[in-house]
């Protein structure tokens, strides 16, 4: 029988959702597929600093980017046991799946042409002996992993701290086995960042692709059996 949660938490996860939604509003992320198999959703917004890609791309500071955000509501539950290769495995074939949705939203939107990449500077949001782990499941879906600089002063420290403890929440709501053990302030982070270029190359492919349990049973290998959440 589960175990049945205490009226506090059922408290603090409705609340979490709450800011989160109101959040996303504000910081104006949005649905770019609604396909049930889709688990991100993006924003836009200018690069906070220069972002140097491995294939040659350079992306000025102001230029756009396109801002991928896990799909929280639609990430695969943790087990309780934690993550296992089944997990994994539809960890994968669902961020596949959505690369590709995103290759074909961008195709199709002649006002986004001159956005040169997509990743997030908080993709990663892992203890320090899971980051390789992490690392290893972005890289493998063709993106450069990068760490971020330590923040500055102690206005800087704070808000990544009091930013820790808020995508600590959004886990515990969302995926709370995730959270077993960890702690805000002993989580690192890292960002994602990919070329277009690479995104058109590695999933524009113009032949149909089903959903990812369509493509596990035509098939479709595993990239790896590791897997990092952010929303």
């Amino acid at each position: 029988m589960a175990q049945r949660e205490s009226v506090p938490a059922r408290i603090g996860r409705r609340l979490v959702r709450a800011v989160d939604a109101r959040l996303r509003r504000e910081q104006g992320i949005f649905v770019f597929d609604d396909d049930p198999a889709c688990i991100l959703r993006i924003s836009l917004a200018p690069a906070k600093a220069e972002v140097a890609l491995s294939g040659g791309t350079v992306v000025a500071a102001g230029e756009r980017l396109v801002i991928v955000h896990f799909w929280n509501e639609r990430l695969p539950p943790i087990p309780p046991e934690g993550p296992d290769l089944r997990w994994a495995r539809r960890m994968v074939q669902g961020a596949i799946y959505s690369l590709r949705l995103l290759a074909q939203y961008l195709a199709s939107q002649p006002g986004l042409a001159t956005v040169q990449a997509v990743g997030s500077d908080l993709a990663g949001f892992l203890a320090a002996g899971d980051l390789d782990l992490g690392v290893g499941f972005f890289e493998r879906l063709g993106f450069d992993v990068q760490r971020p600089h330590s923040a500055a002063g102690l206005w800087g420290r704070l808000a990544l701290f009091w930013g820790n403890v808020y995508s600590w929440a959004l886990i515990w709501t969302y995926n709370p086995a995730s959270v077993r053990g960890k702690v805000p302030w002993r989580l690192g982070r890292f960002s994602i960042w990919m070329s277009r270029a690479t995104l058109e190359r590695r999933y524009g492919r113009a032949e149909a692709h089903g959903p990812p349990e369509a493509e596990a049973q035509a098939g479709e290998p595993a990239l790896a059996t590791t897997g990092g959440s952010r929303r």
